[in-house]
Protein backbone atom coordinates (compact mmCIF):
# COMPACT_ATOMS: atom_id res chain seq x y z
CA UNK A 1 0.00 0.00 0.00
CA UNK A 2 1.32 3.31 -1.01
CA UNK A 3 2.44 5.33 2.31
CA UNK A 4 0.34 8.52 0.94
CA UNK A 5 -2.69 6.72 0.80
CA UNK A 6 -1.87 4.76 4.03
CA UNK A 7 -1.91 8.46 5.58
CA UNK A 8 -5.31 9.52 4.29
CA UNK A 9 -6.80 6.21 5.54
CA UNK A 10 -5.24 6.40 9.02
CA UNK A 11 -6.35 9.68 9.42
CA UNK A 12 -9.66 9.43 8.35
CA UNK A 13 -9.71 6.44 10.79
CA UNK A 14 -8.46 8.81 13.51
CA UNK A 15 -10.81 11.51 13.12
CA UNK A 16 -13.69 9.01 13.23
CA UNK A 17 -12.06 7.19 16.35
CA UNK A 18 -11.52 10.10 18.49
CA UNK A 19 -15.00 12.47 17.72
CA UNK A 20 -17.05 9.76 18.98
CA UNK A 21 -17.95 9.35 22.31
CA UNK A 22 -17.37 6.13 22.96
CA UNK A 23 -13.79 6.31 21.69
CA UNK A 24 -12.01 4.24 24.52
CA UNK A 25 -8.38 6.45 24.10
CA UNK A 26 -7.65 9.55 26.69
CA UNK A 27 -8.02 12.12 24.90
CA UNK A 28 -4.53 13.26 26.46
CA UNK A 29 -2.23 10.67 25.46
CA UNK A 30 -0.26 11.40 22.50
CA UNK A 31 -0.14 7.85 21.44
CA UNK A 32 -2.35 4.66 21.60
CA UNK A 33 0.23 1.57 21.54
CA UNK A 34 -2.08 -0.83 21.88
CA UNK A 35 -3.61 0.51 18.32
CA UNK A 36 -1.28 -1.87 16.23
CA UNK A 37 -2.52 -0.59 12.69
CA UNK A 38 -0.04 -0.59 10.52
CA UNK A 39 3.06 -2.97 10.25
CA UNK A 40 5.73 -2.98 7.91
CA UNK A 41 7.59 -6.70 7.37
CA UNK A 42 11.11 -6.53 6.77
CA UNK A 43 13.24 -8.37 4.83
CA UNK A 44 15.80 -11.52 6.38
CA UNK A 45 18.70 -9.58 5.92
CA UNK A 46 17.31 -6.72 8.61
CA UNK A 47 16.26 -9.95 11.08
CA UNK A 48 18.50 -7.90 13.44
CA UNK A 49 17.11 -4.71 13.13
CA UNK A 50 18.93 -1.78 15.70
CA UNK A 51 18.31 1.35 14.47
CA UNK A 52 16.09 3.25 12.07
CA UNK A 53 15.97 6.97 10.57
CA UNK A 54 13.29 8.46 8.86
CA UNK A 55 14.20 9.61 5.32
CA UNK A 56 10.76 10.95 3.57
CA UNK A 57 6.74 9.46 3.49
CA UNK A 58 8.05 6.38 2.52
CA UNK A 59 11.51 5.04 2.75
CA UNK A 60 13.74 4.50 6.22
CA UNK A 61 17.22 3.92 6.54
CA UNK A 62 18.20 0.80 9.02
CA UNK A 63 21.49 -0.21 10.17
CA UNK A 64 21.78 -4.51 11.43
CA UNK A 65 23.48 -4.76 14.31
CA UNK A 66 25.48 -7.41 12.72
CA UNK A 67 27.31 -5.73 9.69
CA UNK A 68 28.62 -2.80 8.56
CA UNK A 69 25.86 -2.18 6.15
CA UNK A 70 23.59 0.79 5.81
CA UNK A 71 19.99 -0.25 4.09
CA UNK A 72 17.23 2.28 2.61
CA UNK A 73 14.18 0.43 3.15
CA UNK A 74 11.06 1.68 0.93
CA UNK A 75 7.35 1.15 2.01
CA UNK A 76 6.10 1.51 -1.37
CA UNK A 77 7.56 -1.52 -2.70
CA UNK A 78 8.19 -3.38 0.33
CA UNK A 79 11.90 -4.14 0.14
CA UNK A 80 15.57 -2.87 0.26
CA UNK A 81 16.17 -0.08 -2.45
CA UNK A 82 19.23 0.54 -2.25
CA UNK A 83 22.70 -0.57 0.21
CA UNK A 84 25.97 0.81 1.23
CA UNK A 85 28.67 -0.80 2.63
CA UNK A 86 30.99 1.94 5.29
CA UNK A 87 32.89 -0.53 6.93
CA UNK A 88 33.80 -3.93 9.04
CA UNK A 89 31.23 -6.23 10.54
CA UNK A 90 30.96 -4.67 14.17
CA UNK A 91 28.14 -4.19 16.89
CA UNK A 92 26.07 -1.53 15.41
CA UNK A 93 22.95 -0.32 17.54
CA UNK A 94 21.72 2.58 16.19
CA UNK A 95 22.01 5.77 13.44
CA UNK A 96 21.29 9.09 13.26
CA UNK A 97 20.91 11.60 10.01
CA UNK A 98 22.43 15.00 10.29
CA UNK A 99 21.69 17.12 7.20
CA UNK A 100 23.57 15.16 4.96
CA UNK A 101 25.47 12.77 6.67
CA UNK A 102 24.55 9.63 8.84
CA UNK A 103 26.45 9.31 12.43
CA UNK A 104 26.22 5.18 13.07
CA UNK A 105 27.12 4.27 16.80
CA UNK A 106 28.76 0.93 17.70
CA UNK A 107 27.98 -0.28 21.16
CA UNK A 108 31.45 0.58 22.75
CA UNK A 109 30.07 4.20 22.40
CA UNK A 110 32.55 4.85 19.32
CA UNK A 111 30.76 6.55 16.23
CA UNK A 112 31.38 6.28 12.48
CA UNK A 113 30.41 9.07 10.19
CA UNK A 114 29.42 8.48 6.59
CA UNK A 115 29.35 11.96 4.45
CA UNK A 116 26.49 12.38 1.79
CA UNK A 117 24.61 8.96 2.10
CA UNK A 118 21.83 10.51 -0.29
CA UNK A 119 24.42 10.60 -2.98
CA UNK A 120 25.73 7.59 -2.15
CA UNK A 121 22.44 5.65 -2.18
CA UNK A 122 21.25 7.01 -5.75
CA UNK A 123 23.08 3.62 -6.69
CA UNK A 124 21.48 0.23 -5.64
CA UNK A 125 24.94 -0.46 -3.77
CA UNK A 126 27.64 1.88 -3.23
CA UNK A 127 31.06 0.83 -1.30
CA UNK A 128 32.76 3.77 1.27
CA UNK A 129 34.88 4.13 4.51
CA UNK A 130 33.45 5.36 7.22
CA UNK A 131 35.02 8.14 9.38
CA UNK A 132 35.89 6.60 12.70
CA UNK A 133 35.15 8.62 15.84
CA UNK A 134 36.37 7.42 19.27
CA UNK A 135 33.97 7.70 22.02
CA UNK A 136 35.76 7.23 25.71
CA UNK A 137 33.19 5.07 26.56
CA UNK A 138 33.93 1.19 26.45
CA UNK A 139 32.06 -1.79 25.82
CA UNK A 140 31.64 -1.86 29.89
CA UNK A 141 28.77 0.69 28.49
CA UNK A 142 26.54 -0.74 26.23
CA UNK A 143 25.63 2.06 24.08
CA UNK A 144 22.22 1.45 21.88
CA UNK A 145 20.63 4.33 21.21
CA UNK A 146 21.60 7.56 19.18
CA UNK A 147 19.64 10.90 18.10
CA UNK A 148 20.28 14.32 16.56
CA UNK A 149 19.38 17.27 18.44
CA UNK A 150 19.48 19.82 15.88
CA UNK A 151 18.75 23.08 17.93
CA UNK A 152 21.90 22.10 19.82
CA UNK A 153 23.70 20.55 17.38
CA UNK A 154 24.82 17.44 19.33
CA UNK A 155 24.35 13.67 19.05
CA UNK A 156 22.86 12.07 22.37
CA UNK A 157 24.33 8.42 23.22
CA UNK A 158 21.82 6.69 25.39
CA UNK A 159 23.56 3.47 27.31
CA UNK A 160 21.77 0.28 27.80
CA UNK A 161 24.31 -0.66 30.82
CA UNK A 162 27.11 1.23 33.04
CA UNK A 163 26.26 4.52 33.09
CA UNK A 164 29.43 6.01 34.81
CA UNK A 165 32.25 5.23 37.00
CA UNK A 166 31.74 4.99 40.80
CA UNK A 167 28.89 3.19 42.50
CA UNK A 168 26.88 6.27 42.71
CA UNK A 169 26.11 5.92 39.62
CA UNK A 170 24.81 2.50 40.04
CA UNK A 171 21.01 3.46 40.12
CA UNK A 172 20.62 5.05 37.33
CA UNK A 173 21.00 5.30 33.29
CA UNK A 174 22.73 7.60 31.25
CA UNK A 175 22.95 9.99 28.51
CA UNK A 176 25.81 11.56 27.35
CA UNK A 177 26.63 13.99 24.46
CA UNK A 178 29.08 14.66 21.74
CA UNK A 179 29.24 18.15 20.62
CA UNK A 180 29.58 18.46 16.58
CA UNK A 181 30.47 22.08 16.79
CA UNK A 182 33.53 21.64 18.69
CA UNK A 183 33.60 17.52 17.77
CA UNK A 184 33.87 17.06 21.12
CA UNK A 185 32.69 14.44 23.72
CA UNK A 186 31.36 15.58 27.25
CA UNK A 187 32.43 12.94 29.75
CA UNK A 188 30.03 14.77 32.31
CA UNK A 189 26.47 12.57 31.56
CA UNK A 190 23.89 15.31 29.87
CA UNK A 191 21.13 13.35 31.53
CA UNK A 192 21.45 11.01 34.14
CA UNK A 193 17.66 8.63 34.72
CA UNK A 194 16.67 7.69 38.09
CA UNK A 195 15.62 4.28 37.87
CA UNK A 196 13.75 4.70 41.61
CA UNK A 197 11.99 7.37 39.61
CA UNK A 198 11.11 5.46 36.86
CA UNK A 199 9.57 2.69 38.78
CA UNK A 200 7.26 5.47 41.01
CA UNK A 201 6.30 6.59 37.48
CA UNK A 202 5.37 3.55 35.79
CA UNK A 203 3.23 2.89 38.94
CA UNK A 204 0.98 5.72 38.03
CA UNK A 205 -2.50 5.42 35.94
CA UNK A 206 -2.87 3.32 33.14
CA UNK A 207 0.70 1.66 33.24
CA UNK A 208 0.28 0.46 37.31
CA UNK A 209 -1.98 -2.77 36.66
CA UNK A 210 0.74 -4.25 34.21
CA UNK A 211 3.54 -2.92 35.66
CA UNK A 212 2.14 -4.71 39.02
CA UNK A 213 1.72 -7.73 37.02
CA UNK A 214 5.15 -7.51 35.29
CA UNK A 215 6.88 -7.58 39.17
CA UNK A 216 4.86 -10.05 40.92
CA UNK A 217 6.79 -12.21 38.06
CA UNK A 218 9.76 -10.27 38.43
CA UNK A 219 9.87 -9.51 41.69
CA UNK A 220 9.03 -6.63 43.65
CA UNK A 221 13.00 -5.28 43.63
CA UNK A 222 13.52 -5.76 40.16
CA UNK A 223 13.97 -2.14 38.90
CA UNK A 224 14.49 -2.90 34.83
CA UNK A 225 15.25 -0.01 32.22
CA UNK A 226 17.77 -0.59 29.80
CA UNK A 227 17.33 2.02 27.04
CA UNK A 228 17.87 0.73 23.10
CA UNK A 229 16.88 3.93 21.28
CA UNK A 230 16.18 7.29 21.61
CA UNK A 231 15.10 9.92 19.72
CA UNK A 232 13.45 13.71 20.35
CA UNK A 233 9.61 14.43 19.46
CA UNK A 234 9.63 16.89 16.61
CA UNK A 235 7.13 19.01 17.97
CA UNK A 236 6.95 18.85 21.59
CA UNK A 237 10.76 18.77 21.64
CA UNK A 238 10.90 15.91 24.23
CA UNK A 239 12.49 12.78 24.54
CA UNK A 240 11.82 10.08 23.84
CA UNK A 241 13.23 6.52 25.13
CA UNK A 242 12.81 2.72 24.62
CA UNK A 243 13.75 0.33 26.90
CA UNK A 244 13.57 -3.16 25.37
CA UNK A 245 14.24 -5.00 28.32
CA UNK A 246 11.82 -3.75 30.59
CA UNK A 247 9.18 -3.12 27.94
CA UNK A 248 9.20 0.84 28.48
CA UNK A 249 8.65 4.13 26.35
CA UNK A 250 9.94 6.62 28.77
CA UNK A 251 8.88 10.48 27.83
CA UNK A 252 11.01 13.11 29.29
CA UNK A 253 12.21 16.42 28.82
CA UNK A 254 15.81 17.35 28.19
CA UNK A 255 16.82 17.53 31.53
CA UNK A 256 15.72 14.39 32.49
CA UNK A 257 12.60 15.28 33.95
CA UNK A 258 10.04 12.06 33.52
CA UNK A 259 7.16 13.53 31.63
CA UNK A 260 5.13 10.24 31.24
CA UNK A 261 5.75 6.20 30.83
CA UNK A 262 4.02 3.75 28.47
CA UNK A 263 3.83 0.11 28.74
CA UNK A 264 4.81 -1.66 25.53
CA UNK A 265 3.10 -5.04 25.34
CA UNK A 266 5.09 -8.02 24.36
CA UNK A 267 2.48 -9.22 22.06
CA UNK A 268 2.84 -6.18 19.95
CA UNK A 269 6.77 -5.08 20.16
CA UNK A 270 8.83 -8.19 20.13
CA UNK A 271 11.70 -6.74 20.54
CA UNK A 272 12.07 -3.02 20.33
CA UNK A 273 14.82 -1.28 18.88
CA UNK A 274 14.94 1.54 17.27
CA UNK A 275 12.37 4.74 17.32
CA UNK A 276 12.32 7.55 14.87
CA UNK A 277 9.50 10.18 14.14
CA UNK A 278 8.40 12.19 10.67
CA UNK A 279 7.70 15.43 11.02
CA UNK A 280 4.09 15.43 11.83
CA UNK A 281 5.18 13.33 15.38
CA UNK A 282 3.96 10.23 13.73
CA UNK A 283 6.20 7.38 15.27
CA UNK A 284 8.06 4.33 14.09
CA UNK A 285 9.15 1.34 16.24
CA UNK A 286 11.12 -1.04 14.78
CA UNK A 287 11.30 -4.51 16.24
CA UNK A 288 14.03 -7.41 15.83
CA UNK A 289 12.18 -10.51 14.24
CA UNK A 290 13.03 -13.21 17.20
CA UNK A 291 11.49 -16.09 15.02
CA UNK A 292 9.71 -14.14 12.82
CA UNK A 293 9.79 -11.44 10.64
CA UNK A 294 11.33 -8.35 11.75
CA UNK A 295 8.83 -4.92 11.46
CA UNK A 296 8.58 -1.32 11.36
CA UNK A 297 5.46 -0.01 13.40
CA UNK A 298 3.31 3.10 13.10
CA UNK A 299 1.79 4.47 15.65
CA UNK A 300 -0.37 7.92 14.89
CA UNK A 301 0.62 10.89 16.99
CA UNK A 302 -2.66 12.25 18.67
CA UNK A 303 -1.33 15.84 19.86
CA UNK A 304 -1.43 15.10 23.60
Amino acid sequence: MKIGFLYFLTFTFLVLFFSCPEGSMDSEEAYNLNADLFSYDLPNSLKEISGIAFVNNKQFLCINDEKGILYKYDTEQSKIVSKVDFGKNKDYEDLAIVDKDVFILQSNGNLFKVEDFSELMKKKKAKTQAEKIEIPLGSAYDTEGLCFDKEAQKLYIACKAKAGKGKEYDHFKAIYAYDLEAMQFDSIPMVLLDLEKIRLAKRVGKTQETYDKVMEKMGQNNITFNPSALEIHPITKELYIIASSGNTLLVTDLNGDIKKTYHLDGKIFKQPEGLTFDKDGNMFISNEGRGGKANVKLFMYNGG
